[in-house]
């Protein structure tokens, strides 16, 4: 069961209906429904079509699959509420690959029950911010089984038959070591509420955990995704696991695998209320209080985290090293998921009022942009840049409104004497280069910061192999 959007209607509906209205009409009724044995999804919420001809700048036939997003609204009016898109008594059992995939948003799952698939349920937002700001999806009073009593049975078009958890023999989803999640979190925001789990046991073949994240993810992982009032039944042997390197995770280093993060609300996955989980080697999150789960490959922590949009341009191929100062040398590195555009972005989880030091693999960009995510009144990081001794700044910061793409109260930074007088100066906005080391100091709180370096000093130092090394800020 596929819903598909169309960005323009095509056949005979074409000229009928403006451009969009498919991804915002509002979904209607959907109660009860049944899916199974499908190879892909069962049901599968999401992608559009490409309503163009081929051409040579775009070889791609028409109506070939393109990208889309459901983003439901009363009379299809994204001016208008937004109408969620309830799916009620869904049922996905023996799918291969997925009981249900959704993007978008509002999308709600609810009295839902996802039982022998691969990977029962994947919500998914959007690679960088939802593109319906305030969107969400959220599952709810639903349950989830890794490996129910129904063991299938051999031939037909069941290809893959082998050993369960128990050693009896049954239907495998894709093969006998693919890592079996019940709800597989991506990129976000999303919710998973008063859920249920069942029969998620791994074995020498396979892993198999109640919840997962998508595997090789380039794209961004908000901490805004949430847990809450979860059972974890006993025959759930792996609550969470982050992956690891080999066959289906890669080497598991992209940037979306090593920023995997969720809040547990109420402690129902960690035993620890109002905590975050998140892969044991992201140093940009960790601190002493961190309990670390080796079975999960991940830790336990409890802080305030939030999001950091960093944007580079000229040049726009550059692998970004950042490190916050308390843990300075563990940097995680990150190497941004555009290609053949003019601009280069990445998006790090920080743990607020911290100091961060960013640092290039060649020549540092002429300009940088740094977007606050997820931050709230009073929240804030030290950030330092470095630069090339002798480059002359313009920073400037500006409220930015990604609806409309508009930006207001724009303000330059002033240059400050000295380091202390930045780190004192929260509420002013002012940055420091020290010319020694190459740092630039900088407070980040709600506004954007937009950082400019024209003026690069002539000479051997135009161009560098490595961005000079500088020592991480104290707060």
């Amino acid at each position: 069961m596929w819903y598909i959007f169309h960005q323009v209607p095509t056949g005979q509906s074409e000229g009928q209906y403006p451009a969009g209205q498919s991804e915002l009409t509002p979904l209607g009724k959907f109660y009860n429904n049944r899916v199974h044995s499908n190879f892909k999804a069962g049901l599968f919420i999401g992608k559009g079509v490409k309503t163009t001809k081929a051409s040579a700048a775009n070889p791609r036939e028409y109506l070939t699959v393109d990208n889309a997003r459901f983003r439901p609204h009363q009379d299809a009016d994204a001016e208008k509420p937004r109408v969620p898109a309830v799916i009620d008594g869904l049922v996905a059992f023996k799918n291969n690959d997925h009981g249900a995939w959704a993007r978008g948003g509002d999308i709600v799952f609810r009295n839902c029950g996802f039982s022998d698939n691969g990977i029962g349920l994947t919500l998914a937002s959007d690679g960088t911010f939802p593109v319906d700001e305030g969107c969400s999806l959220e599952v709810t009073h639903s349950v989830f089984v890794g490996e129910s009593d129904n063991v299938g049975s051999q031939g037909g078009q069941n290809s893959y038959w082998g050993r369960g958890a128990n050693r009896e023999y049954r239907t495998l989803p894709r093969n006998k070591t693919f890592p079996i999640r019940g709800f597989q979190i991506y990129d976000g925001p999303v919710r998973l509420t008063r859920c249920t789990f069942r029969k998620f046991t791994p074995t020498t073949d396979r892993h198999s955990s109640a919840i997962g994240f998508f595997m090789k993810n380039a794209w961004q992982m908000t901490p805004q995704n949430n847990v809450s009032l979860l059972r974890m039944e006993r025959s759930v042997g792996l609550q969470v696991f982050f992956g690891a390197p080999g066959q289906w995770f890669g080497d598991n280093n992209n940037d979306g695998d090593k920023m995997s993060i969720f809040h547990d609300l109420d402690g129902s996955v960690t035993g620890y209320p109002d905590t975050f989980v998140g892969r044991a080697d992201n140093y940009l999150i960790r601190h002493p209080g961190c309990l670390t789960v080796p079975r999960w490959n991940g830790m336990i922590c409890a802080g305030k985290y939030a999001q950091l949009y960093i944007q580079a341009r000229r040049p726009e191929n550059l692998t970004l090293s950042i490190a916050r100062a308390a843990y300075h040398s563990h940097p995680l590195r990150l190497h941004g998921v555009n290609r053949g555009v003019s601009y280069q972005q990445y998006q790090p989880v920080v743990m607020l009022a911290e100091a961060y030091l960013i640092q290039w693999d060649g020549r540092a960009p002429e300009e940088v942009i740094l977007y606050p995510v997820n931050f709230h009144r009073g929240d804030w990081l030290y950030v330092a840049l470095c630069y090339p001794k002798g480059t002359v700044f313009t920073v400037v910061g500006d409220l930015y409104q990604r609806q409309t793409g508009k930006a207001h109260s724009v303000k330059r930074y002033v240059a400050a004497t000295s380091r202390h007088s930045v780190l004192n100066g929260a509420d002013e906005r002012r940055f420091y280069f020290d010319s020694l080391t190459g740092s630039s100091i900088n407070i980040l709180g709600q506004q954007r910061f937009h950082s400019l370096a024209p003026g690069r000093p002539s000479g051997a130092s135009l161009v560098h192999t490595m961005v000079p090394v500088c020592p991480p800020p104290s707060p």
